[in-house]
């Protein structure tokens, strides 16, 4: 009499506590990927940085001894930072050079278009059609002991929503991530 009372009852237990339970290895996986992106993001942001910060005004570029290729332009420096941005989705990527005084520019990180690119995180232009000089020359922005700074910024899209059937778009699913890394101009 009780084994016919107890069929069943594991299926139950199962469902009880497996749900949950796959919930929160989503959870875990989904929250270690948001931290290597965000660690993603800072690393290759500080390399932009400091590629910028040793391509100031006093840059030794005394070919055929020394070849520095002075001053560096924002099409370089995002060709450094895509390199170092392994994993991350270049086309959605914003970057935004800042000096000084300067105004911002912003651009995003894999389109080498020169007209305006739209994404989720705004419309910008491709970084990699900017041949300007960054630290801008113009505004000796470039000159020993400025302060320069970039930010990036990326949508990171959670699989969590993958566990709801049936759900069209779940705005908690999404977050921007960003990074700063900001130095003084070297050389």
């Amino acid at each position: 009499m009780t084994r016919k009372r107890q069929r069943g009852s594991a299926t139950i237990e199962m469902a009880l506590v497996g749900i949950p339970i796959i919930f929160t290895l989503i959870s875990i996986f989904e929250m270690s990927r948001g931290m290597w992106i965000y660690h993603t993001l800072a690393y290759s942001v500080k390399a932009g940085v400091r590629l910028a910060s040793v391509h100031g005004q006093n840059c030794i570029n005394n070919p055929p001894g020394v070849t520095n290729n002075c001053p560096k332009s924002i099409s370089d420096i995002a060709k450094v930072i895509k390199d170092a941005a392994v994993g991350l989705d270049p086309a959605t990527t914003l970057l935004t050079f800042r000096s000084a005084t300067s105004p911002a520019v912003p651009c995003y990180m894999g389109s080498s278009s020169s007209s305006n690119v739209t994404t989720t995180l705004g419309t910008g232009v491709g970084c990699l059609s900017l041949t300007t000089a960054w630290p801008p020359n113009a505004t000796s922005e470039n000159q020993v002991g400025k302060l320069i700074r970039i930010d990036i910024r990326t949508r990171f899209r959670s699989a969590i929503a993958m566990v709801f059937p049936g759900a069209h778009t779940v705005s908690f699913a999404e977050a921007d991530l960003g990074a700063t890394s900001q130095d003084y101009v070297q050389f």
